[in-house]
């Protein structure tokens, strides 16, 4: 085969692939599927959320005690 009619073909591919996807994501099933990839993505959200958060809240607390260490080592 020639380059040409790979790329013809690779072509015709790709769009036949678009256009089940297309359907299937308007159908019944792909608009459950959509929904529920929604509530997993922010459910997924809120956990990285969350740990980002603590682990922010560690790290200044861990950053406090050494200011006050440094401080109350340089006092004495």
């Amino acid at each position: 085969m020639s380059k040409g009619n790979n790329e013809l073909i690779t072509f015709l591919l790709g769009t036949a692939i678009g256009v089940g996807t297309g359907l299937y994501l308007n159908s019944k099933n792909g608009k459950k599927m959509r929904s529920e990839a929604v509530t997993k993505i922010s459910d997924i959200e809120k956990t990285i959320e969350e740990k980002v958060n603590r682990a922010y809240e560690d790290l200044k607390a861990q950053v406090n005690d050494a200011a006050t260490k440094v401080k109350q080592a340089s006092k004495a």
